[in-house]
């Protein structure tokens, strides 16, 4: 066996130069390397997600995250929790969060459906998913560069920033990453099986990011070209790629009453509304101002163009439409940062094994890799960004609500409402009201309130006990709280999540 047949499924694609076996080292000597440093790299992703998660305590703080995937997975299996108005008028697919309320429902039927135990629940699939990044690149970078490559992008996307910071997530733009790096990898394979596979992966990876069409675009002719412009074969995955985003369509048939609604809707309100643009607005180069290690790699990976293209044609097949967005965050091209990184790996350990070898440039982006992640935890635990914080203290708050007998009613006073994490964490069918105006008066608090969180900065007039502080917020019990009215609050509040910015008048037009 040569050093070519490490990895899991050789093949022989256009312009791969697999590595060849060091002078005097045998071939089961080094097969046992590979795995043992393969096993330590596992290792070590998984102890940098845990202490990831160690340090934020909570990292499901984004609001998209909690109102349009974990709340809904909660509303569909508990029948109560609020409705974003992306739900209310059907802009956003119901898998991730339908299969998330599979589970909870799960859990509920085996008397386990608490909060306590289907959030551990939930954080350790999202760990497991991302694990499984860590072993699409090193297979990907083993076609393309050979099994050091494979080994050197496994260890960049264990340690990379971007990727541990996502791995306690499950949002569209996650999953569609991962589901993007499988496609990628079963594209470079060959044979009908990787085709039928390439062509489901790039399907789930449109359904879950349609903007990543172009992209999809570049997997399909790089399947054809390293397919030795096989047609039956990259037919096969084009019929796998538009069956499976069929199946998204027949959802959105099934749950909102039109094939493919979410994707017309988000159009509309995008492009023909311009909803993202009213949310912010960036400079075409901020991603590559944000990204600037990725940014670097891309550059360094087409010196090797010959070997990188696949990984580069996907990548820039991301970063280059995403640019001329308007409104930018950085998970929308979450998607970019694996193939960046496989490149980088196969033109690194390309100089490591060239005819005149330098370690040096393996040594020195791994230390800078290294030095990003530990950067990243430091920062993190010493500074960590004020919402996620602030949606640690609410949740703390929240628990202890939920530890009191029979809670009536829980209002949020001077802390946006973003950063509550909703009756995903609450679990109870209580009314949950929400006022930005500071406490003057008792008064203030709407009928049924019997508990209140508010700013820790805001005084607190009388008729209020207090009962804690969790950092930047502090829990007050009413003293006398109003009875509610009969036609109160629903437990299943219809929240516009647009009205602070004026966006619910766009749905008027």
């Amino acid at each position: 066996m040569n050093t070519a047949e490490v990895a899991l499924e050789p093949s022989t694609p256009i312009a791969v130069q697999p590595a060849t076996a060091p002078s005097g080292a045998s071939t089961g000597r080094l097969d046992r390397r590979y795995v043992t440093a393969y096993l330590v790299i596992l290792i070590l992703a998984a102890i940098l997600r845990v202490t990831r998660m160690v340090i934020t305590s909570d990292d499901t703080f984004y609001p998209d995250e909690v109102f349009q995937l974990l709340e809904q997975a909660h509303r569909f299996a508990f029948g109560y929790g609020f409705v974003p108005w992306e739900f209310q008028i059907g802009l956003r697919s119901w898998l991730l969060p339908g299969m998330l309320g599979l589970i909870l429902k799960g859990l509920d039927y085996l008397h386990l459906g608490t909060p306590e135990v289907y959030v551990p629940v939930v954080g350790f699939l999202s760990f497991a998913f991302s694990m499984t990044l860590v072993e699409a690149a090193r297979r990907t970078a083993d076609r393309l560069g050979g099994p050091l490559a494979g080994l050197f992008a496994a260890f960049s996307v264990a340690f990379y920033t971007a990727s541990a910071a996502a791995a306690l997530k499950m949002t569209p733009e996650v999953m569609a990453g991962y589901a993007l790096a499988w496609a990628l990898c079963f594209s470079l394979g060959s044979g009908s099986r990787s085709a039928w596979l390439a062509g489901v992966m790039i399907g789930l990876t449109a359904g879950l990011r349609v903007h990543y069409a172009p992209a999809l675009v570049g997997l399909v002719i790089t399947a054809y070209l390293y397919r030795n412009r096989n047609v039956g074969e990259t037919l096969r995955l084009i019929v796998a790629a538009a069956a499976t985003f069929l199946a998204f369509g027949i959802l959105d048939w099934i749950t909102w009453g039109l094939p493919f609604q979410s994707y017309i809707f988000a159009v509309w309100a995008n492009v023909g509304k311009g909803v993202a643009a009213s949310i912010s607005v960036q400079p075409w180069s901020d991603y590559l101002t944000t990204f600037g290690f990725g940014s670097l790699a891309l550059i360094l990976a087409a010196f090797d163009f010959r070997r990188t293209w696949p990984a580069l044609l996907v990548a820039l097949l991301i970063l280059l439409p995403h640019t001329l967005l308007a409104h930018k965050e950085p998970r929308f091209v979450f998607g970019m940062h694996e193939p960046t990184l496989v490149a980088l790996a196969v033109f690194v350990a390309g100089r490591a094994t060239a005819p005149r070898p330098s370690r040096l440039p393996l040594v020195a982006v791994a230390l800078c890799i290294v030095i990003y992640a530990i950067r990243g935890l430091v920062v993190m635990a010493l500074d960590p960004p004020y919402h996620a914080v602030l949606g640690r203290d609410i949740g703390a708050a929240v628990a202890e609500v939920r530890r009191q007998p029979s809670p009536a009613g829980l209002s949020v006073l001077t802390v946006h409402w973003g950063w509550f994490p909703g009756y995903y964490r609450l679990h109870m069918p209580i009314p949950v009201t929400f006022h930005k105006k500071p406490l003057t008066s008792v008064d203030q608090v709407d009928p049924g309130i019997d508990y209140v969180v508010v700013d820790f900065r805001n005084p607190v007039p009388a008729g209020f006990t207090f009962m804690n502080t969790y950092g930047t917020v502090s829990l007050w019990r009413v003293d006398h709280p109003r009875q509610a009215l009969a036609s109160g609050p629903s437990t299943a509040i219809p929240l516009d999540f647009s009205w602070d910015r004026g966006l619910h008048e766009v749905w008027q037009d």
